[in-house]
């Protein structure tokens, strides 16, 4: 059933200029839901919206402190990691070093008198047990490469 009716914000001089607006009729039980004449609807409206601020709010406390937590965490394994990192750098350096130091003293880079393949050979000796030289080089104190592995860059300045 269609109900017509003149909306309540007109006045009588006002019915002729607007138009009238057609509505189904509204079921004589439907007022429980209208805020405006309901105490039951108010309050419903009320504690929704309090509980739906309420989940807001909790779910926001919850998000901050899923954050702060993370970030510790997360935190405390980084530099566990950099830490083991670094260490490991440090120690290959230092096992380089040594190697480098124990391949100086050796005679055949003491002395001028050697031969370049005596060299050339104790190079690609210690390249052939350490696969983390590149290219290992004897040069003279101008620089000139006497002696390198692969030859490469034998008397090269």
């Amino acid at each position: 059933m269609i109900v017509t009716y003149w909306p309540s914000h007109t006045s009588c001089r006002d019915m002729d200029k607007r138009p009238f607006i057609a509505r189904e009729a509204i079921p004589d039980w439907w007022w429980i839901f209208d805020p405006r004449i309901s105490l039951r609807a108010r309050a419903a409206l009320v504690f929704g919206g309090a509980i739906l601020l309420l989940v807001a709010f909790f779910c926001w406390a919850a998000g901050v402190s899923l954050q702060v937590q993370l970030e510790g965490d997360l935190g405390r394994q980084f530099e566990m990691i950099a830490y083991q990192a670094s260490d490991k750098i440090d120690r290959t350096i230092y096992e380089r070093l040594n190697e480098l130091e124990f391949i100086a003293k050796l005679a055949a880079f003491r002395g001028s008198d050697r031969s370049v393949a005596d060299r050339q050979r104790l190079l690609e000796a210690m390249q052939d047990s350490s696969p983390d030289f590149a290219w290992l080089g004897f040069a003279d104190p101008s620089g000139r490469v006497l002696a390198s592995t692969q030859g490469l860059f034998a008397g090269a300045d």
